[in-house]
């Protein structure tokens, strides 16, 4: 299998895909959670969808998480992670805004979801926010897109190197 290239968004791409999200009621408020989860933290898609409240400590300012990808080869233990400033005030406001449960999904629409359907729905709204996803590479019938869910991990890389960014 090759390594095919992800594209980071840009400061203004991130904002038109956050505006864009505003827009859908109820689902997209999970939507501008999710995303903003991928920014800042660099989680992969199916691991920002499962986010329950008991994994974000806000006063400690940090999010536990078991990585789905390589629970299978660890011993399940939970990986500790920094939360930017900006992102603690955006969920202290939405806690606050909507109390609920520990074990509460931050985005109950899009938790347990498969990821190919979690994909199919952003690149909807790639398309409604008029993001170009870049064909870059063309092979066995398939065009592979440079813009995707995955693109926020090199987003927060790119964000990271460059001293972060406030959103």
């Amino acid at each position: 299998r090759t390594h095919l290239e992800r594209l980071p968004f840009s400061i203004g791409e991130l904002e038109k895909i956050l505006a864009t999200a505003a827009t859908w009621g109820d689902l997209g408020d999970q939507w501008q959670t999710f995303i903003r989860l991928m920014i800042y933290t660099s989680l992969r898609p199916t691991d920002a969808a499962n986010v329950r409240r008991q994994d974000i400590d806000l006063k400690r300012q940090i999010i536990q998480i078991i990585d789905g990808k390589t629970r299978r080869h660890r011993s399940g233990q939970a990986n500790l992670r920094p939360l930017h400033e900006s992102l603690v005030k955006y969920l202290a406001a939405r806690f606050a805004a909507k109390p609920g449960q520990p074990g509460d999904f931050l985005c109950p629409l899009l938790a347990s979801r498969d990821r190919h359907l979690l994909a199919a729905k952003f690149d909807q709204l790639l398309n409604q926010a008029g993001i170009d996803r870049r064909a870059v590479r063309t092979g066995r019938g398939e065009t592979f897109y440079g813009k995707s869910l995955y693109s926020f991990r090199h987003t927060f890389r790119v964000l990271f190197e460059a001293g972060g960014a406030n959103l």
